[in-house]
């Protein structure tokens, strides 16, 4: 297969290469929120249901019947930056209207924009503050913050569309 690349003012990159996963953004109506360390797999899923046409039962058609979308969950080191508890409680106090929100995952290669993931109807169903360990003392051990998001869908849009 012949090697396709898109060139800019900042390098080329090759079509045909898979992207570093470490190189990313995440951006939360419109604004870059934080740094985060990790972001889980993004995932969809048809299910579907059998249906067996009548005369001709030596297969069984098979329909789709609705896709789900995997719940995000964003990971990062804890900072006094209460943007994440503040969604947090919107959603714990019933404020669903002001939680709902749009955002997107920015990939780049060699400091080129890649592969967009945007998500819609975004809200954190689940808070978490890694354990406190006492022992660890001058580890360098990093207090870890995690939001997991519910999302109603997602898409993707690469930077040569």
């Amino acid at each position: 297969m012949a090697s396709k690349s898109t060139n800019s003012n900042k390098g080329s990159v090759n079509l045909y290469d898979p992207f570093v996963n470490y190189r990313y953004r995440v951006e939360i109506d419109g604004i870059e929120v934080m740094g985060f360390s990790s972001v889980s797999e993004l995932s969809n899923e048809t299910k579907t249901f059998s249906y067996k046409e009548g005369g001709l039962n030596n297969y069984e058609h098979k329909l789709p019947n609705g896709t789900s979308y995997s719940n995000i969950t964003l990971e990062h080191g804890l900072s006094l930056d209460n943007t994440l508890y503040d969604w947090r409680e919107k959603v714990i106090s019933g404020n669903m209207e002001e939680a709902l929100k749009n955002g997107s995952i920015k990939v780049y290669s060699q400091n080129n924009l890649t592969t967009t993931w945007y998500f819609y109807g975004a809200w954190p169903s689940k808070m978490s503050i890694s354990g406190l360990d006492a022992s660890a003392g001058g580890s360098g051990s990093i207090l870890l913050e995690s939001v997991e998001l519910v999302i109603e869908r997602f898409e993707r849009y690469s930077s040569s569309e």
